[in-house]
């Protein structure tokens, strides 16, 4: 997918999330504001914004905004097999959604 500009709504999607349920940016948007966080668990960026986006769910996430992370990496490499796994090393401890099935 091309980037998006600035002001452009995003197209829906729909994803699988790491405990088997559905993530549907039509459904969250009906809630409130959506920030999502693409990710690869190789990414140093990445790495480092984790915590800063867990941050902003804390101070935010009562509110009706939605924080996703949506990993470009399957399930099992996203929900780790080490300890601590990438999600809790990297302070993304909400639910993570797949960018496809794996």
């Amino acid at each position: 997918m091309a980037a998006l500009n600035p002001g452009t709504t995003a197209p829906d999607f729909a994803l699988p999330t790491m405990d088997g349920k559905r993530f549907s940016l039509p459904e969250a948007l009906s809630r409130g504001p959506v920030v999502a966080a693409f990710f690869k668990i190789s990414c140093p960026i990445c790495q480092y914004a984790f915590p800063f986006l867990e941050r902003i769910y804390k101070a935010y996430g009562k509110k009706n905004v939605s924080i996703i992370g949506i990993s470009q990496n399957n399930k099992k490499d996203t929900a780790g097999t080490g300890s601590p796994t990438f999600r809790q090393f990297f302070g993304a401890r909400r639910t993570a959604k797949l960018r496809s099935p794996a």
